[in-house]
């Protein structure tokens, strides 16, 4: 019998595969979870799912994006990507944003 890999899953593999990648942590938070990746341009991506998020109640995912490491970081609201976090995402719509983030140049935000 195959299993199917659940969403939480997928997300995992396919941020575990981006070329620039660093380090992706899972963690509970609050009624669900949170998976942080971290690439070599100095971003990251927070994605989440839990009670409150956007998207929760449709079992989508919310990302954000992060600027600075694994110790010491802030979310980013000045990139192309987005001012603000980006909700009611499918497990395909956060890989595409997680790559976006991996490609982020420092030189174009401004803190």
């Amino acid at each position: 019998m195959i299993e199917s890999m659940t969403d939480r899953e997928i997300i995992l593999k396919e941020c575990k595969r981006i070329d620039n990648v660093i380090n992706v942590v899972e963690e509970p938070m609050q009624t669900g979870v949170r998976i942080r990746a971290w690439f070599d341009n100095g971003f990251g991506a927070s994605i989440v799912r839990f009670e409150g998020s956007y998207g929760y109640r449709r079992k989508l995912w919310e990302v954000a994006v992060l600027i600075g490491n694994e110790e010491k970081y802030d979310l980013c609201y000045d990139t192309e990507i987005t001012d603000d976090v980006i909700g009611e995402l499918t497990v395909g719509e956060v890989i595409k944003i997680a790559n976006n983030i991996s490609k982020l140049e420092a030189d174009n935000v401004s803190k």
